[in-house]
């Protein structure tokens, strides 16, 4: 049995404030056509940072929180010591655990367009840690590429979760084959006005557009997924398979 369930972009909570689609209910947002998250995956907002603004110094604690880079830069300063941009085709991984802070912001001239994602991680109060990594376009287009995992035989950042996200730009006519492991999935489309996609799973078809959100449930695991770029624009998404249904 599969549950489907398609939240259009327009439908996403929009921040001003912060330039911010919600796909889930996040701060005082009570958009009723939003959950507080999806298994683990507690935050997945797409951000947009004008140039010369960004977050001041703040905490975290309990999540692991990943940033997907689609445009720009941000200078990363936290409580680690670390301080470095993230620049376009990077992934940055914090594990916040027993706690730390930091700050992000936009030196550039031009905004920064990223996701942001929080998941709730399978063990509480880990010693705080840092990770970022790299992912071309190359590694992504019509394929699958693992960005985080907590399948050590992947070359990808370690999350302390049951869960894979890959990433993909599918272009026009092209499918991309991949697997639904778990029970609950979540396709994320990026937003650049024209791209579409065709998801295949079980029998059914969905066509989303940029922006969209797709959300799989599953009473079976190891599910045949087909992905299938429908526009001439390329179509950059994300895709959570959760191994484990919370």
């Amino acid at each position: 049995m599969l549950e489907i369930k398609v939240l259009r972009s327009a439908e996403r909570s929009y921040n001003e404030y912060m330039d911010s689609y919600f796909s889930f209910q996040f701060m005082n947002d009570k958009n009723p056509k939003l959950t507080k998250g999806f298994g683990p995956v507690r935050v997945l907002n797409e951000d947009y940072v004008a140039p010369h603004e960004g977050f001041p110094t703040h905490p975290h604690k309990e999540y692991e929180i990943i940033t997907y880079m689609i445009k720009g830069e941000l200078i990363h300063h936290d409580s680690m010591q670390h301080i470095e941009a993230v620049k376009d085709n990077e992934v940055q991984f914090i594990s916040a655990g027993s706690g730390m802070e930091h700050s992000e912001f936009n030196r550039q001239e031009e905004k920064t367009h990223l996701l942001q994602i929080w998941v709730k991680p399978f063990i509480p109060n880990l010693k705080p840690s840092y990770a970022k990594k790299a992912f071309y376009r190359s590694q992504k287009l019509n394929k699958l590429c693992p960005i985080v995992s907590s399948n050590e035989e992947l070359d990808c950042i370690s999350i302390h979760q049951w869960i894979t996200l890959y990433a993909s730009i599918v272009e026009e006519n092209s499918t991309v084959e991949g697997t639904l492991t778990g029970k609950q999935g979540i396709v994320q489309l990026v937003t650049n006005p024209g791209a579409q996609l065709t998801v295949q799973i079980d029998n059914m078809s969905i066509q989303l557009d940029n922006g969209d959100v797709l959300f799989i449930t599953s009473t079976e695991t190891n599910t045949p997924v087909k992905f299938t770029g429908t526009s001439a624009t390329p179509t950059e998404f994300i895709f959570f398979d959760l191994y484990e249904i919370h």
